[in-house]
């Protein structure tokens, strides 16, 4: 098997992490070896599959309200004219998407039982999101 580095998560990410797996046949191993390695990435695929399958299931889904949608737009806005005003980083549309995604994570870890029907963020879970945004910003634990 002769591949040079293959990145298994290519686009954007929550919090800064990659896995790099490299696949080199240096012309010692034999042909066990070199399934067993086609193996391990399938399974790795098959795995990556399902846990976005399960995160776009009816049941694992996180609700989010009019009245959040709202107050999200209204602090995106915010935040881009105070950051400009002030000279600090330009808040874009990637930066928006994280912070739902923190929220939806949020709502996810309060909610008391797993499985047992949609979830709801509420502000108080997208309140907590932007906490901990800021405060991974503040450290330098981002992903810019």
């Amino acid at each position: 098997l002769s591949c040079s580095q293959d990145k298994l998560n290519k686009g954007s990410k929550l919090l800064p992490c990659s896995l790099t797996m490299r696949l080199d046949d240096s012309g010692t191993s034999d042909i066990l070896d070199t399934i067993s390695a086609i193996d391990t990435i399938s399974r790795i695929r098959y795995y990556m599959a399902r846990c976005r399958g399960s995160r776009r299931s009816a049941q694992n889904s996180i609700v989010l309200s009019r009245q959040l949608l709202d107050q999200t737009q209204k602090d995106f806005v915010e935040r881009r004219k105070h950051n400009r005003l002030n000279g600090h980083r330009e808040i874009v549309e990637e930066d928006f998407h994280r912070w739902l995604t923190l929220t939806r994570l949020q709502a996810r870890s309060r909610a008391a039982t797993p499985g047992s029907g949609p979830i709801t963020a509420d502000i108080k879970d997208w309140e907590i999101a932007m906490k901990l945004d800021d405060e991974m910003h503040a450290t330098g634990i981002d992903n810019k």
